[in-house]
């Protein structure tokens, strides 16, 4: 064990079992969560992209569509005489 300062000892073994313990809470803390998601929104089944893709493309394009004509308004360039 090396000693970096008088007050904190330090043990590559002991650091990475905490980083490692962390990692792994981490990880469980994502899994409760998303499965609690699944329980609640999708009866715990995971959702098929297919039955949704095309609400989620419908979605994506007017999210799209807002922000490029709120762009060519900024730009000065929707509602100008051509």
């Amino acid at each position: 064990m090396a000693q970096c300062s008088r007050d904190a000892p330090y043990d590559n073994e002991s650091f990475l079992k905490l980083i490692n313990t962390e990692f792994v809470n981490d990880i469980e803390n994502l899994l409760s969560r998303s499965s609690a998601k699944l329980v609640q929104n999708f009866d715990g089944m995971i959702p098929k992209l297919k039955e949704r893709e095309e609400e989620i493309d419908k979605k994506f394009d007017r999210c799209n569509n807002k922000n490029h004509a709120r762009n060519q308004v900024k730009n000065g360039m929707l509602g100008a005489k051509q």
